[in-house]
């Protein structure tokens, strides 16, 4: 059966919630002045943790036991990674279209999970209930979103700086 999810950010804050229908099931908290992320649903926390050069490997941790349960890598720029679970199941997360962000996550070639939206809001498309997934889907599509605006902030003004020495 299929399930239709929904996720929204307000404009003034960080986080991100997750709703069934109305009922608010979940969300997604950067943590100040740290590269690490909350991530709940359910009653279940998850951590999502950044490392390595580029920060292309994330490692995901259950909150309470500080145990890993998985882990994101992003390959080449960023818009196809794997997601690697505790059971050594390994899913393909892949951006379909940066500029409407439509994000994928499939199993050996067939997809389960489709995010669509924006940085503010969008929609998830499921028939599969690992929440550990979803979680880690919607969190890669956020991060990514969010490393290429800190990069277009730092880069612009650094171009046009150097555009205008020459």
């Amino acid at each position: 059966m299929e399930t239709q999810l929904h996720w929204y950010k307000k404009w003034y804050e960080s986080q991100y919630q997750l709703f069934s229908d109305e009922q608010e099931i979940g969300e997604i908290s950067p943590v100040a002045f740290s590269s690490k992320t909350i991530a709940c649903m359910n009653g279940r926390k998850y951590i999502f943790k950044p490392k390595g050069f580029l920060l292309k490997e994330i490692d995901i941790l259950d909150a309470n036991s500080m145990e890993q349960v998985g882990k994101i890598y992003f390959i080449g720029v960023g818009i196809k990674g794997v997601i690697i679970l505790d059971a050594k199941e390994t899913y393909q997360l892949r951006c379909d279209n940066l500029f409407t962000a439509r994000w994928t996550i499939s199993h050996n070639r067939q997809e389960m999970i489709t995010y669509t939206g924006n940085h503010m809001r969008g929609k998830i498309k499921t028939n599969f209930s690992n929440q550990v997934l979803l979680l880690a889907g919607l969190y890669a599509g956020i991060f990514q979103w969010r490393k290429l605006a800190f990069l277009l902030i730092i880069f612009v003004p650094l171009i046009v700086i150097l555009l205008r020495t020459v």
